[in-house]
């Protein structure tokens, strides 16, 4: 059985992180989106519902692997040969120059996404 090569700290730190920000985009998506949404160009909204998707991807890749690390930590038996993927940089292709023209509290979450996700991408280099 493989162990988690990380710190528990760590792992219980980055897990509490990833799952915080889940519950605040949850919360963005059934608060403010709507609205948001509607006072947005039609362009923009594009721009939106990509790095909505983008989002969403990376952050359930992020969780996934999280929560493997956690169950390595737990020594919980895993089903053999099953491993997370390498979490997905998804949102690197969402046009950067689009972004200002989101709503300030969805431009926050990605940003802190794509802090939790450079910070899972050097765990996972560095094991």
């Amino acid at each position: 059985m493989s162990k988690c090569v990380f710190p528990p700290e760590v792992i219980t730190g980055l897990n509490a992180e990833i799952m915080s920000l889940m519950e605040d985009v949850r919360g963005y998506m059934r608060e403010n989106q709507a609205s948001d949404f509607q006072e947005l160009a039609v362009e923009d909204r594009m721009t939106m519902l990509k790095a909505r998707s983008a989002l969403t991807l990376q952050l359930t890749g992020m969780a996934a692997w999280g929560l493997y690390q956690a169950a390595l930590l737990a020594e919980d038996v895993i089903p053999e040969g099953m491993t997370p993927d390498a979490v997905s940089d998804a949102l690197s292709g969402l046009d950067q120059a689009a972004l200002p023209t989101l709503p300030a509290s969805f431009r926050d979450l990605l940003g802190r996404s794509d802090g939790l996700f450079q910070r899972v991408k050097s765990l996972q280099e560095a094991a």
